[in-house]
């Protein structure tokens, strides 16, 4: 039966069978925190713009991709791109600005 080691405070020492390895406090506090830290992959555009075109294609969706909506509470119908809303808007736009070009220069 062992405590604890030298180098840590007696207040964070355990009984621990003699052959438990010793564990840094730190170390675990540093690896919780790791755990904690959000991933850059959620917040991205470009992970559910990839999600729609692998639906639009009828391909199987990558681990990640369900991992991700998993962890998250999602579900591939809720959350989409407004590719289709952008594009309506976009030509919509190109077909005024030519007209609207010619009577500022008149």
């Amino acid at each position: 039966m062992k405590y604890g080691a030298w180098y840590l405070k007696t207040k964070l020492w355990k009984k621990l069978m003699s052959n438990e390895p010793l564990i840094d406090p730190k170390i675990i506090l540093e690896a919780e925190r790791e755990r904690m830290k959000p991933d850059i992959i959620d917040d991205l555009y470009g992970t559910i713009a990839f999600k729609d075109f692998i639906l639009s294609r009828g391909y199987n969706m990558p681990h990640i991709l369900e991992k991700l909506f998993t962890r998250k509470g999602w579900d591939y119908e809720s959350v989409k791109t407004p590719i289709s809303k952008v594009t309506r808007i976009h030509l919509k736009l190109g077909e005024h600005t030519e007209e609207d070009d010619m009577t500022i220069l008149q």
